[in-house]
This record gives structure tokens, C-alpha cells and sequence, in this order.
């Protein structure tokens, strides 16, 4: 069994917490599950660090990371009484996130894992991401984040309730089947995603409307207020997908709008009235276009009218306020105390299971602490490396 993170305000503790995260998920194999809370709260000057482990890295499949998992009975993160599970202030590498609760990830630096949106309503924000963020389900929010060589796929595939995407800068995603996507969107469940004063730029595509696995996507999707520009494709939309599309700075992209037929062949129009195309010729404007005009297979985009100047609320705002997402109730807490305490941003990290801080105690209690924490973790590998050489 892996440590949970319990408070350490003392540079001594917080580093040995620190040694404990980096061996115990150093193993590709490894991870943390979290049933009740996980409150890991760093600061800017001394951040908590998260190094995880690399596996299956081949030809054949895919790889896998050391894991941080948010059960369904974990606890949520409540603003009002700053309590519940939160990762804030982390560097994670090569880290896997799981949640099926309403988490708070804020202002962490997030390379070369993934994060998976189960359920609840996580909110995504303030962070610095280079690695997918695969909302599968739930009611999540993503916003205020910087991701380049990362990008965002929505599928609603586990029951997904919909997502809001705000104020983010997204930009030279990664390569997913030879293309890049700022955000890969293939509704498949009921809900509405908001994708709105996103700055989307440097993609192959910056938004792409298309799913490998269901002819119909019933998720509404509205993309308004954005500036996408400088991708090969702005928006490319598939499935007979009609979604809304108003109010964007749609220019410098290679093309702006491209539709393409969905299995059966069949394209339908698309209304793309009331955006800026960074022109006012409509000649010009068609041409960055590709719809029935170019293949009568397909749909007809609507452009005019337009807009005749750029639209200045379509730009990103990393300072714009931290949202507040419809929140899911939160599983009671089973044998995991929540501290009531509102996190600070102190000198030294906060990973409150306890109100009282360590800095109080006796240095003898302390020493005793971290002694047993250091057999429980041994205890630990002993037995995680005894189930993984029975298989």
C-alpha cells in the first residue's frame, strides 16, 4: 500500500515527502488510490514534486504511467470550507490522473502523462500541461490553462455531462494519428461543452469535430468568442455534426472551416454566420472553406453576415476568475478525516489531513512520524513487488 499524503509544513518533512512520491512511483506499476482525501498544496517557491514511471512503450501498444487515482468515494474539493482532495502547486512527471470526484488540479506543471475525467466536477485550472486531457465523463471545468505539446479530447463516453473549455491558450498539440489537435471533440453522450475565449493557434487542426466510433454524436457543442488562427484546418467537422459556431476571430488558418462526410457519406450545412474571418471579402472569405463548393458530397457553410472588424472578447484570459462548475454531491468520507482548514499560500506546502501543524510538535514526534512512514512504505514495496512477481 502506497503512502497517503497526511500535513507537512517543515522543509525536512515536505523534502521527505518529496523522496517518498519520487520511489514510490517510480514504477511504471505504481499508484496512488485515493478513497477519502488527498490534499497535496505546494507553493511557487517550493513546489511539491510528483515523479512517476513509463511502461509499455512499444510498437504494439500504448504506454502507461504511474497513476494517481480519485475513487467515486473520495472526497470533492469545497471552496467554501477549503476542504476536500486538491493537487495544487506540483510539478508531475510522467504521472497519470484518474478522478470520478470533483478534485481541484490548480496550478501545477503537468508533462508527460495524462489526465483522465471520469466523473464528478473537476476543475482543471491556473495549470501548465503538456499531456492529454481525456474527459471521458462528468461535469468538468478546464480553464485558464497553458497547453502546448498537450491538447484536450472530449468523448462524454462514460456518461460525460458536459465540460466548459475557457480561457485557455492551446498550441502546438501533440500528434495523435499523424495530426495535431488543440481539442479533439466526439460527443458521445448527452450534455452541452462550451468551448469559449479559448486562444487556439499552431494545431493541425485547431478544432476537430470527428468520431471513430458512433455515426451520431448527441452532444450539443457551442464554440463562440475564440481566436483559433495559424492552424492548417481551424475547424473541421465530420458526422453530419452541426454544432454552433459564432463570434470567433476565425483567421491566418489555412483553411478556416473544412466539413467532411461521416460513414454513410452524408455532410450536413453549417451555419457559421456573425465570425471575423480576418477580412471583409467574401471571395476571400470562401475560399477558406471547404464545403459543397469543392466536393458536392458535402454540406454548405453559412458565413455571411460576418463580422467586419475582429471581435476583442475573443481572446484568452489566464486571469480571468476561477469558475465554479455545477458541482456533484461528493460520496460521504469513509475513514479519512477532512481538515477544515482554508489553504494558504504559506512558505512551505499544506497537505492537510490534520489541523494541527507539525511545526507545533515536538521534534521527538516528529522524528517518530517519518520513521513510521518509512516502514509503512517499505511494507509497501515489499508488497507490491510480491504480487508482481507472483504474476
Amino acid at each position: 500500500m502506497l503512502p497517503k499524503i497526511s500535513q507537512a509544513t517543515t522543509a525536512k518533512t515536505r523534502n521527505h515527502w518529496k523522496l517518498i512520491l519520487s520511489q514510490s512511483l517510480g514504477n511504471a506499476n505504481a499508484y496512488i488510490l485515493v478513497n477519502g482525501v488527498l490534499s497535496a498544496i505546494g507553493t511557487n517557491a517550493n513546489p511539491i514534486y510528483i515523479n512517476g514511471g513509463i511502461g509499455g512503450v512499444s510498437f504494439i501498444g500504448p504506454a502507461y504511467y504511474s497513476s494517481i487515482t480519485f475513487s467515486i468515494s473520495s472526497t470533492g474539493w469545497n471552496d467554501a470550507t477549503g476542504s476536500g482532495s486538491i493537487i495544487e502547486n506540483a510539478i508531475l512527471n510522467l504521472t497519470e490522473i484518474d478522478t470520478s470526484s470533483s478534485v481541484k488540479i490548480s496550478n501545477d506543471i503537468i508533462i508527460n502523462g495524462e489526465m483522465s475525467i471520469l466523473g464528478g466536477s473537476p476543475l482543471i485550472y491556473g495549470n501548465s500541461i503538456s499531456s492529454l486531457v481525456y474527459i471521458k465523463g462528468g461535469n468538468c471545468s478546464v480553464s485558464n490553462n497553458q497547453i502546448a505539446s498537450g491538447f484536450i479530447l472530449y468523448s462524454g463516453e462514460d456518461g460525460g455531462e458536459g465540460a466548459t473549455i475557457t480561457n485557455n491558450v492551446i498550441s502546438d498539440a501533440q500528434s495523435v494519428s499523424g495530426f495535431r489537435d488543440g481539442i479533439w471533440f466526439s460527443g458521445e453522450a448527452s450534455g452541452h461543452v462550451l468551448i469559449e475565449n479559448n486562444l487556439i493557434s499552431d494545431n493541425y487542426y485547431g478544432i476537430q469535430i470527428f468520431s471513430p466510433n458512433v455515426d451520431i454524436m448527441p452532444t450539443t457543442l457551442t464554440i463562440q468568442n475564440n481566436t483559433i488562427t495559424n492552424n492548417n484546418v481551424g475547424i473541421s467537422v465530420s458526422n453530419s455534426y452541426m454544432p454552433t459556431i459564432i463570434e470567433n476571430n476565425l483567421q491566418n488558418n489555412t483553411l478556416n472551416i473544412q466539413l467532411t462526410t461521416d460513414y454513410s457519406g452524408h455532410s450536413k450545412d453549417v451555419d457559421a454566420s456573425n465570425n471575423w474571418w480576418g477580412t471583409t471579402d467574401t471571395q476571400a472569405i470562401n475560399q477558406t472553406i471547404y464545403d459543397f463548393k469543392d466536393d458536392f458530397t458535402l454540406g454548405v457553410v453559412t458565413f455571411v453576415p460576418f463580422l467586419t472588424a475582429p471581435n476583442p472578447e475573443a481572446m484568452s484570459n489566464l486571469n480571468a476568475p476561477i469558475p465554479t462548475p455545477t458541482s456533484t454531491q461528493s460520496p460521504s468520507q469513509s475513514s479519512t478525516t477532512t481538515s477544515t482548514s482554508t489553504p494558504t499560500s504559506s512558505s512551505s506546502p499544506s497537505a492537510s489531513q490534520s489541523q494541527q501543524s507539525t511545526a507545533s510538535l515536538p521534534l521527538e514526534l516528529i522524528v517518530a512520524a517519518v520513521v513510521i512512514v518509512i516502514i509503512a512504505v517499505a511494507i509497501g514495496a515489499f508488497l507490491l513487488g510480491k504480487r508482481t512477481g507472483q504474476k
